[in-house]
């Protein structure tokens, strides 16, 4: 599950930890952490959440 902060002006740096099993993504310099599974939802997740985030 991801929690959608939508109030962040400032623009983030995503980075993606990548296992076997597990998606590891945070979002600096907010701090906004989480887990996904490394499988279609975990991507699905990744392609529907990041966009609400200003990305670099």
């Amino acid at each position: 599950m991801v929690t959608v902060i939508t109030d962040i002006t400032e623009a983030q740096w995503v980075g993606i930890d990548v296992s076997q099993a597990w998606l590891d993504i945070v979002l600096r310099p907010v701090g906004t952490y989480w887990r996904l599974s490394n499988q279609e939802t975990g991507w699905s997740e990744i392609v529907t959440h990041l966009p609400s985030f200003s990305v670099k």
